[in-house]
């Protein structure tokens, strides 16, 4: 069974090569380029983190910050979601911070804790941020992507967060994150 991937809107419209051999669209062949076009609609406003399933919240926090001089953003306990976390500041960039996310779940039947004992520690999903959390759910559920949660939950750090179903994402869970404001 291959995983469905959602057909993207500026995938679909005609395009031809400027004189310069540059691809532009036949309604805009003007000045911007296609990435320029293309970040300017992107749901996506960056990565905000890697999520990643583990046994030890401590000893994991440990190893990140002595080999990758990672730091200790936030830790809490979700217990909507069953776990542990800790989110470590990776970078500071233009569009945002972006962070590792560790996960020890407090129970076995969560979905983390059935993801270790599935497959073992490893990386469990990708976090996306998004400016509205509620929008980018009801643009991605028109599109027919299944969507793991159909209203946002509280997520790290007091973001808005939504799951899509890894079966229409190309076999990556993906959340949605809408940042706490500031």
């Amino acid at each position: 069974m291959s995983a469905r991937l959602p057909r993207s809107p500026h995938l679909l419209r005609p395009r031809h090569r400027d004189d310069h051999g540059n691809h532009n669209d036949h309604e805009n062949p003007g000045n911007r380029n296609d990435h320029e076009r293309e970040a300017e609609t992107a749901m996506f406003t960056r990565i905000d983190h890697v999520g990643i399933a583990v046994r030890d919240l401590e000893k994991s926090i440990s190893w990140y910050e002595t080999t990758f001089g990672l730091t200790v953003a936030s830790q809490e306990i979700n217990e909507e979601q069953g776990v542990r976390e800790a989110m470590l500041f990776v970078a500071d960039g233009p569009a945002g911070s972006s962070y590792v996310q560790l996960l020890e779940p407090i129970r076995p039947d969560s979905p983390v804790g059935k993801f270790l004992a599935r497959n073992g520690e490893g990386v469990h999903h990708i976090g996306y941020g998004v400016d509205d959390v509620e929008n980018a759910l009801a643009s991605i559920g028109a599109t027919g992507v299944r969507l793991v949660d159909k209203r946002p939950r509280h997520g790290s750090m007091g973001a808005s967060i939504a799951f899509l179903h890894p079966k229409d994402t190309g076999g990556v869970l993906t959340e949605l994150v809408q940042a706490a404001k500031r």
